[in-house]
């Protein structure tokens, strides 16, 4: 899944502060993520297909364990063909699946305004 930031909550609610994280460079990147189609096998037939997906989480890099117990599965740009190939091998696939490296990542403090679903504009991004 590609994206050019994500975000994270730090601390206790109500007061929680949520961080804008992103690359240093600034450049897009992809989340390992695992997608599906199924269909509810309690009903009909005919019933409609349903589409899902995923992000893969690990344990934290020194940058998000100050923030959170978890972060999303960065992929580095050399895994992203065999990631997408349905027959790399499981074992393969799964030495991807660390903490992306700390220090090409920046997290910057922002505001609540985030906070709201509401808010799909660039205010999400206003610092704190």
């Amino acid at each position: 899944m590609p994206a050019d930031v994500f975000y994270e909550w730090a601390g206790e609610k109500p007061r929680r502060q949520p961080y804008a994280i992103h690359m240093r460079d600034g450049a897009p990147f992809c989340f390992a993520g695992l997608w599906d189609a199924w269909r509810d096998p309690r009903a009909k037939k005919n019933a409609p297909w349903v589409a899902t997906c995923t992000l893969i989480t690990t344990t934290p890099n020194a940058l998000l364990a100050k923030i959170h117990d978890r972060m999303p599965v960065i992929l580095p740009r050399e895994a992203y063909e065999f990631w997408l190939d349905p027959d790399t091998p499981a074992a393969m696939a799964a030495e991807v699946l660390e903490p992306y490296p700390a220090e090409a990542m920046e997290a910057v403090p922002i505001t609540t305004y985030v906070n709201d679903p509401r808010h799909d504009d660039p205010g999400v991004l206003t610092p704190a």
